[in-house]
């Protein structure tokens, strides 16, 4: 059976330090909650596709779907040469044998 949605904040801060790193259960909806409190907007997608909008400084949203995890994963601000930077998030998918296998 899928687990429930997991709620995980996720501060931005333009900081080369990375976010933390949730530990989710296979079939678990990522579910975050972001503050951008850096200087310049940012944004937090898993894969560079699926996240949050465009956050000007200060802002903040709740509840932002990531998706469904069934493999680990990372999330990361799509603002050019940000990823490259370190605002990467990696997703972790423990428990289950989906972790880490090719769904061919």
């Amino acid at each position: 059976g899928a687990a429930g949605p997991q709620d995980r904040g996720a501060p931005l801060t333009g900081s080369p330090l990375p976010p933390p790193t949730p530990e989710l259960p296979a079939g678990t909806e990522a579910i975050v909650n972001v503050t951008n409190a850096g200087a310049m907007a940012h944004d937090l997608k898993v894969d560079g596709t699926t996240g949050t909008e465009m956050l000007e400084p200060g802002a903040s949203v709740e509840g932002v779907s990531l998706g469904t995890v069934d493999a680990s994963t990372q999330a990361w601000c799509t603002v050019p040469g940000h990823k490259d930077a370190g605002m990467v998030m990696d997703i972790v998918v423990t428990g289950g044998d989906h972790a880490g296998m090719d769904m061919a």
